[in-house]
């Protein structure tokens, strides 16, 4: 039987990328923390990481295992929250969630099914919010909690998920496209001023390619509308045009050779409850998965 007390070890480590920085944050010894893996590795009968002079790599086996260890602890976590919210009843709490576009345009319906199943007696309240907006309404304390693009402040410290992005075409462009391809297609983007712009531009950069820009817009639905009519393809993320995918109205190609992705975090307002933010960002990531398992 996996222990989980390991399971968060492991989980830990594949985040840290080290035993050294694992067992930091964990609080403990360096050399216990090796004994546990061990153990782990013992009872599995495989290497979870492979050993580097500085760090570690998680090995093939080991990604799934983490995929398994990720979805255990999560329901574990939801299962004793839950339980906590069970034992002190309360009257409705409205908690006011702002959802990046992306996320709004596809995943309302799934964050809602698992708030009510999860969080009884809690009313949501969602609004779509840019990152930057997101900020300025979390300082002013207008909303509880946001979907951010940088690493939070007072919220959890581990992304909710790593976000793909991807060529979004008018045509079926293939599976997989290479990253430098993928920019040197005639583009529409977001202006500078919007982050995923500066995401592109950024992996750009260091794989030493130029960008090539048709035309901006701001705005993901005129965005993809003018890719439907073959103005030209865009970067996008994944939510934002599963739905037009979906429906084949659209057409996407994973980015390879490098991947492109964002990480996405969840923010909160100072004073908000630790443990209810916490909860919500394992909600959001069951329905950020739950909707991934349906394409």
């Amino acid at each position: 039987m996996l222990d989980l007390r390991r399971l968060r070890y492991f989980r830990a480590i594949a985040r840290c990328g080290s035993m050294a920085a694992a067992s930091r944050e964990l609080n403990m010894a360096q050399p216990a923390l090796s004994h546990h893996m061990a153990a782990l590795e013992q009872h599995l009968g495989f290497l979870v990481f492979e050993r580097l002079p500085r760090g570690v790599r998680i090995t093939g086996r080991g990604r799934i295992l983490l995929a398994h260890a990720n979805a255990i602890l999560d329901a574990v976590a939801l299962a004793e929250n839950e339980m906590k919210t069970l034992a002190k009843p309360d009257a409705v709490r409205i908690v006011r969630l702002g959802l990046l576009p992306s996320w709004s345009a596809s995943l309302t319906p799934a964050i809602i099914a698992v708030t009510s199943a999860h969080v009884p007696g809690t009313s949501l309240h969602i609004l779509e919010l840019q990152h930057d907006e997101a900020l300025r309404r979390l300082e002013q304390r207008t909303v509880d909690l946001a979907l951010v693009l940088t690493r939070p402040v007072h919220g959890p410290d581990e992304p909710v998920v790593e976000e793909e992005l991807m060529l979004v075409a008018p045509s079926d462009q293939g599976a997989e496209i290479a990253f430098e391809r993928a920019v040197r297609s005639d583009l529409i983007l977001p202006s500078k001023a919007i982050r995923l712009r500066g995401t592109i531009e950024s992996a750009a950069a260091a794989a030493g390619v130029q960008i090539n820009i048709r035309m901006e817009i701001d705005g993901q639905e005129s965005i993809k509308q003018a890719v439907v009519a073959g103005v030209a393809s865009s970067i996008m993320p994944w939510n934002s045009i599963r739905n037009e995918v979906q429906t084949g109205k659209l057409f996407a190609s994973r980015i390879v050779a490098p991947p492109l992705q964002r990480s996405v975090y969840l923010e909160m307002a100072r004073g908000f409850d630790q443990t209810l933010a916490r909860n919500f960002l394992l909600l959001l990531r069951q329905a950020s998965e739950a909707r991934t398992g349906d394409d």
